[in-house]
């Protein structure tokens, strides 16, 4: 069982991730505002995919999650100047953020 203050800190964490993508505008959310940068809405898709790569992928031996989206956020497979009109719209995006982050804390 993970320390309840380890987790806690992961809910903090988590929710300022989704704070700044909620604070975005749609343009914000899919630009890429420096070559070196992915965009805002990616950066957020990646964190969960990690989370899920670990949790779910290594941990569990399922990656029913991690597979229908590595090609996306996984940074070798998708160039950074692509990824922003690849972005599902930003409410879906927050919300299959949010589902997975709490669905992780449960598992955790």
């Amino acid at each position: 069982m993970i320390n309840k203050t380890l987790l806690a800190e992961l809910a903090l964490t988590q929710s300022l991730l989704l704070a700044l993508v909620e604070d975005s505008d749609n343009d914000d959310y899919r630009r890429q505002f420096h070559p070196d940068l992915s965009p805002l809405g990616w950066h957020l898709g990646h964190c969960v995919y990690v989370e899920c790569h670990w949790l779910h992928e290594r941990l569990r031996g399922d990656d029913s999650v991690t597979a229908p989206i590595a090609s996306l956020y996984m940074p070798p497979t998708t160039p950074k100047p692509e990824r922003g009109a690849l972005l599902p719209p930003r409410p879906a995006l927050l919300a299959w953020a949010r589902e997975l982050q709490d669905f992780n804390r449960h598992y955790l």
